[in-house]
């Protein structure tokens, strides 16, 4: 077969470049005789490769590819491919080059982007991720991100996709641009966040976030660009490796440590890099300069170097030539003569804490998730108290204070109460070693004092609107309280037992999944595991009644755990924790199978497990687990049919296996899978979802008030509302979701606190769209 010229210059770049350069004239010559043009451009294209000294953005095999683009790029202007024709180069990078393109509609015309595989591109790791982008962005559909239009291939071969064409500015750019305050870099920031969280959502993490992937249009809409090196967290195909580095693609100035050193990429590593976008928005530079550092010296300045507060991040800033005086945006500093010194006085506290906690080395100390990290800068706008801000009981009470300075006055009195407990119990403590009789009692004193804070007084005021501050600082107290204990050394095996059902109150306060909680996930997770090594030991005791009781509690203290784990996507630790709830829950129901307790903990921990495995994305293996739920819940269901637990589990049995189905029916609709077999099985989760919904509104009228039981009836209508649009049934989706919207305004209006109730709205919000969109609603959507 011929050999394209295209090929050819391939073959002749590839053999000349690993050769010393005295040697590569006479290759050159011999095999570029009689094409001078070839020659010359294979020299251009040496020359830049030799010249690369940088890292990353500037390594040889990104110099060589943009120089190598540039040449096969000039051919593709003014040329027609399929529909569109394109106009002028806009952009190139490390995969391909992106066109300005007009397609043509009759009367009328749009204006698209067209990307195109670098022509020459040597290497086939870049045609492959450049298809998986366009399989990921077929599958975004977002406000805040560029939306695909068209895909296809080049008569030449060369894979393109066709985008929505953004006329905007680079973010930060914009933000100059427009000379925009803090607060509207925040507000647009926050709008960035949004389509991050969207697509992390989606299971996808960009990891390339920098501000030229995000164009802000002139009505300060934020739009984010290039998903050419994210990783996808469930696999594409089978032939997609998820570690990937694709180290030359990256930008070292917003990558993470994590991405420098080859490690494991997770949501945290996009965190990262809106850190350092949200730092040179603010601060006007970057929190690293590099300047001509080599490999080395960057990798150690990402890796081991704390940057500067971004209120400390002085520094001479040219300006224009307009030498008048006038107040910048941002800092309110004055700027004359054309230089200013950037002083950033404003930006000192609460966001100084915020961009540096998104910006530490470790990526668990981050926030763990960018919803996490943009309702941290809502606080800061709403003058609430932030998480990154250091833990002090003044700044918390202060905060407080200033919004609710009447509803505060009842739990000041506990605060009162719990100081005054820590002052006389440390001065007990002095005493103990020449009193160990009254030491020991002032040990009990402390333990119920502990226990009065997490069971008592907590409780009491958990359902107040506004008490979110107080019921913090007395998880905060209380958790010193415990540790002091657990350090104490006391081996009295019903004091143990007592620690490790306090440390889990605390987790559950802190953040268990699914339930009412402050959101301190890390002090969760924390708190837990301190529990379960108390309950590991007491389930070592000699005393068989502590042994029995320390394994119950630790089943539903491992499955907290894991279920917390996963929403870290700590996966493995989930599924691993998951496994000893369910050993030590066939355990308990050896010792005596008919006790209703036992078999509906044995019931629960197959369920459990079977979720921890559903979110490692083993669908396969978690429908046995669900399967044998089932079963385990229709023999309890049978011999106690009007309990409500009996009720509830059999409930939530049709809703794990209505909703695994309702997942395996969306991946094969992507896929060339027979439709009637698509149709069939999401006919499947729609009987076994209706099932589900049946029973959880039985369940919630016999017991008028349980918020439990009410949360779990709009579960089961959003998860309805869901199948019913798989099958068709558009109209009575749209029904159904319109409803748990309406349903979720009313419940945020009487408990604005409930952070579990805002994460339910917006998944609901989000459904009720996609059903929009199905219906081309798509302005309502």
């Amino acid at each position: 077969m011929k050999t394209t010229s295209r090929t050819k210059f391939k073959e002749i770049f590839e053999a000349v470049i690993d050769l010393p350069i005295s040697e590569r004239a006479n290759l050159l010559a011999d095999r570029c005789a009689g094409n001078d043009k070839m020659r010359s451009d294979i020299e251009r294209l040496l020359a830049a490769d030799d010249a690369a000294e940088g890292f990353l953005e500037s390594s040889p095999f990104n110099e060589s590819a943009n120089a190598l683009a540039e040449i096969g790029s000039r051919k593709f202007i003014g040329q027609t491919i399929g529909a569109y024709h394109i106009e002028r180069e806009i952009g190139a990078g490390g995969m391909g080059t992106v066109f300005l393109a007009t397609r043509n509609l009759g009367d009328a015309s749009q204006k698209v982007a067209i990307k195109i595989v670098h022509q020459g591109a040597h290497s086939k790791e870049i045609v492959r991720r450049f298809l998986i982008e366009r399989k990921i962005l077929a599958g975004l559909e977002h406000s805040g991100i560029a939306r695909l239009i068209d895909a296809g291939e080049t008569p030449d071969g060369l894979p393109f996709l066709v985008m929505e064409y953004i006329a905007g500015k680079p973010l930060d750019e914009y933000c100059r641009a427009k000379n925009l305050s803090i607060e509207d870099r925040l507000l647009l920031f926050r709008k960035v966040c949004a389509a991050v969280a969207y697509a992390h959502r989606r299971l996808i993490i960009h990891r390339d976030l920098k501000p030229s992937n995000i164009l802000a249009t002139d009505d300060g809409e934020p739009k984010l660009l290039d998903f050419g090196i994210a990783k996808l967290l469930a696999p594409v195909d089978a032939e997609t490796p998820q570690t990937a580095t694709l180290m030359n693609l990256l930008t070292p100035a917003y990558a993470a440590p994590e991405q420098i050193r080859g490690e494991t990429i997770t949501t945290a590593t996009d965190v990262y890099s809106l850190g350092v976008i949200l730092y040179e928005l603010l601060a006007g530079v970057r929190p690293f300069a590099f300047g001509d550092k080599n490999f080395q010296e960057i990798v150690r300045v990402i890796c081991e170097t704390d940057p500067p507060k971004p209120s400390e991040a002085s520094t001479l800033r040219n300006r224009t030539s307009d030498t008048a005086e006038r107040n910048d945006p941002v800092t309110g500093d004055k700027e004359t003569g054309g230089f200013k010194i950037v002083t950033n006085k404003s930006l000192r506290g609460d966001l100084d804490n915020i961009v540096l906690k998104a910006l530490r080395k470790v990526p668990e100390r981050r926030y763990q998730s960018v919803e996490q990290f943009s309702e941290d800068i809502g606080r800061y706008l709403k003058d609430l108290p932030v998480s990154a801000r250091p833990d002090t009981f003044s700044y918390r009470a202060t905060k407080f204070f200033q919004r609710n300075r009447v509803a505060v006055a009842s739990s000041a009195l506990i605060v009162l109460l719990l100081i005054s407990g820590i002052v006389g119990t440390t001065w007990q403590a002095m005493r103990a070693a020449r009193q160990q009789q009254i030491a020991e009692q002032r040990f009990g004193q402390v333990r119920d004092l502990a226990n009065n804070v997490i069971f008592k007084y907590h409780d009491s005021i958990a359902n107040l609107n506004g008490s979110t501050e107080v019921r913090k600082m007395l998880v905060e107290d209380a958790t010193k309280y415990l540790d002091s204990l657990s350090q104490d050394g006391n081996t009295d095996e019903s004091l143990q037992n007592k620690l490790a059902l306090a440390y889990t109150k605390l987790a559950d306060v802190q953040g268990k999944p699914f339930y009412a909680n402050t959101g301190d996930t890390a002090g969760a997770l924390q708190n837990y595991q301190k529990s379960i090594k108390l309950l590991e030991n007491l389930s070592q005791s000699k005393d068989p009644a502590n042994s029995n009781r320390a394994e119950e509690e630790l089943i539903t203290t491992y499955h907290s755990y894991s279920a917390l784990s996963s929403r870290g996507f700590n996966f493995e630790e989930a599924v691993s924790s998951q496994t000893k709830a369910l050993g030590l829950a066939q355990k308990q129901l050896d010792l005596d199978p008919q006790d209703l307790k036992r078999r509906l903990a044995f019931a629960r921990a197959n369920l459990w497990l079977g979720d921890a495995i559903t979110d490692n994305g083993n669908f396969t293996e978690s429908m046995d687990y669900y399967h044998k739920f089932l079963g385990l819940a229709e023999d309890i269901y049978n011999g106690s049919p009007n309990d409500k637990d009996a009720e509830t589990v059999l409930g939530v049995a049709h809703d794990r296996i209505g909703r695994v189905f309702m997942l395996r029916g969306q991946e094969l609709a992507r896929t060339d899978f027979s439709p009637e077999k698509i149709a069939e099985i999401f006919r499947e989760s729609y009987a076994h979802l209706t099932k589900t919904l049946e029973l959880f509104t039985k369940v919630a009228a016999e017991n008028p008030g349980n918020q439990k039981y009410e949360r779990n009836v709009i579960a089961g209508q959003t998860n309805v509302g869901q199948a019913l649009r798989n099958i068709g049934e558009l109209d009575r989706s749209l029904e159904t979701q319109q409803k748990v919207v309406k349903d979720d305004e009313v419940n945020i209006k009487s408990d604005s606190g409930n952070r579990q109730l805002k994460a339910d709205y917006v998944e609901h919000l989000d459904e009720l769209a996609l059903t929009l969109s199905a219906k081309n609603e798509s302005a309502k959507a």
